[in-house]
């Protein structure tokens, strides 16, 4: 055969495979088509497939797929989308697929068939299922998984802040009907199941665990009808590696130096500027953690209060260093009953000539006084010689030690119970 031939057999062929499949697939239409004009001929979208009253009702199963959170703190609010996975059977959408070409499965619009009216209880604004069709097997069983986004209540708790975890709650039921009429359950039949978190996808939040629990509510004034919900917990950590740094760095700073000052004499002009320092920091760092910080939520954050706290020890540690500095200038001897009380807790407190007080020469005198220049005191120069150490200045230094570990005790407390907590909340997740 020649080329002109062959090629005209070729498109002949081709011709008919497409014909062929063209009529195939308008017989697939037609019996969908089919298929759709039966089974919804005297069909009412506004009753249930029960029927009646006395009937068990329709039996149906949900499952809540998280998908993405957010959570506004302003308002404590859960901003969420998810997936409402619901199953039922309605026995008037039955047919026998060898009627039709054995096609088993149609689709249909949510318009054209009897929905459940689910709806979650603490929504705060209005939501509307998306239009997406619903797939019917030829047993009568639907599938409907509509996408929703969803705007719902959450009480927050900003103690740990920025380690915070947050536990917000989806709360979905039916909005009119009864157990007897509608019967929700979760989907794989448990009464208790974990949050399929496989499509969630992480943005400022991460979901690190979650519980879908089936409850049963029959407190409606003694009255036979209960209802069913579905409690969906989600459990959330905050992933912002910048809120933890400028929160926590700057009073890690700052509490550095205020036990520095420690390491200076009372009269001595740098721990002033160290004090002053330290209050400075702490007073723009709580005054950037107020924009940063949420207005919503009842619980003081940790961070608030550690800062808040620092403040306080830093007025209290520059009174101190007032009036330590007045007690050293004293010319007279203590009672000699606190000579013999330093005495006996001298080896514990190592007072004597160790770095973080040493001999303080009895000639002191104070920078905030006319004359004062305190620089001297490291290099032991004065007006005079130096005399030993006198009973106040022994006084002074036993003050000084015990504040010193108090202010410590009170930093590796927060720093325990604070970044600690907050540590054994993400090794638990």
């Amino acid at each position: 055969l020649g080329p002109g031939v062959t090629t005209m057999l070729w498109e002949t062929c081709l011709s008919m495979v497409l014909i062929l499949a063209s009529q195939c697939h308008g017989d697939v239409n037609t019996m969908t088509d089919k298929i759709i004009k039966d089974i919804l001929k005297d069909y009412s979208p506004s009753s249930r497939p029960a029927g009646k009253v006395s009937d068990r009702g329709v039996s149906m199963g949900i499952n809540i797929v998280p998908l993405h959170v957010n959570v506004d703190t302003e308002t404590s609010t859960l901003n969420s989308h998810v997936w409402f996975v619901m199953k039922w059977t309605d026995t008037r959408l039955k047919w026998v697929p060898t009627n039709y070409e054995n096609v088993s499965t149609i689709h249909l619009a949510p318009e054209k068939i009897w929905r459940p009216d689910i709806m979650v209880y603490n929504s705060v604004e209005h939501f509307d299922y998306e239009k997406t069709e619903l797939l019917v097997l030829n047993d009568g069983q639907v599938w409907w998984v509509p996408p929703v986004n969803l705007h719902t209540s959450c009480d927050l708790d900003w103690t740990y802040w920025p380690w915070d975890r947050q536990t917000c709650h989806l709360v979905v039921g039916s909005w009119t009907k009864t157990g007897w009429e509608l019967d929700i359950q979760n989907l794989n039949g448990q009464n208790r199941t974990k949050v399929d978190s496989a499509n969630f996808a992480k943005g400022a939040w991460d979901l690190v665990g979650g519980v879908q629990e089936r409850r049963l509510n029959d407190d409606y004034g003694g009255t036979a009808d209960y209802f069913v919900d579905i409690d969906v917990t989600l459990i959330m950590d905050r992933r912002s590696l910048l809120d933890k740094k400028v929160a926590v760095l700057p009073l890690l700073c700052a509490a550095s130096l205020l036990l520095a000052t420690f390491w200076t004499h009372p009269a001595a002009s740098c721990r002033l500027r160290l004090n002053t320092a330290c209050v400075t920091i702490l007073v723009v760092t709580l005054l950037s953690l107020r924009f940063m910080l949420p207005s919503a939520g009842g619980a003081l954050p940790l961070v608030i209060a550690f800062n808040t706290g620092l403040v306080v020890l830093a007025v209290l540690q520059l009174i101190l260093a007032l009036s330590l500095s007045n007690l050293v200038r004293r010319s007279d001897n203590p009672p000699i009953r606190i000579i013999t009380i330093l005495q006996t807790i001298a080896p514990f407190l190592c007072l004597s000539d160790m770095p973080l007080i040493g001999h303080v020469p009895s000639h002191v005198i104070p920078p905030w006084t006319d004359g004062g220049d305190t620089e001297r005191l490291e290099s032991g120069v004065g007006t005079g010689r130096g005399k030993e150490l006198t009973g106040w200045n022994l006084l002074a230094q036993a003050v000084d030690r015990v504040v010193f570990l108090i202010y410590l005790f009170i930093v590796l407390i927060f720093l325990a119970t604070y970044i600690g907590k907050a540590t054994s909340n993400l090794t638990q997740a």
